[in-house]
């Protein structure tokens, strides 16, 4: 497995809608379950059916507020505009992303 610095507008569309603004270094509010997350990585293709055998992407974060702070959790939960929202954007370039690639 190889890792690779990439932009979104390099995955399918789909997957990029299901990933939204989110990017590694971001801190974000999960509207359903009321907490903040850091993103520490999307992982996408092979590499994240490693983790989740159906998924064409793989959000892996640690929980920042909630019932376990520093809990680390792997999903491939879509990001919904209508209840989830960026707290803090990572310090890297817009639109960066970092992908693993197999």
């Amino acid at each position: 497995m190889s890792e690779c610095n990439g932009r979104v507008g390099g995955l399918d569309p789909v997957v990029r809608a299901a990933i939204g603004p989110r990017q590694p270094g971001g801190t974000y509010r999960n509207g359903y379950l009321n907490l903040e997350y850091r993103v520490e990585e999307i992982l996408a293709s092979d590499a994240a059916r490693e983790l989740i055998p159906f998924a064409d992407f793989a959000i892996v974060q640690i929980d920042v507020t909630g019932s376990q702070p520093g809990r680390r959790r792997v999903h491939c939960t879509s990001w919904n505009p209508r209840r989830d929202e960026v707290v803090q954007p990572p310090d890297t370039e817009p639109g960066s992303i970092r992908l693993v690639k197999p």
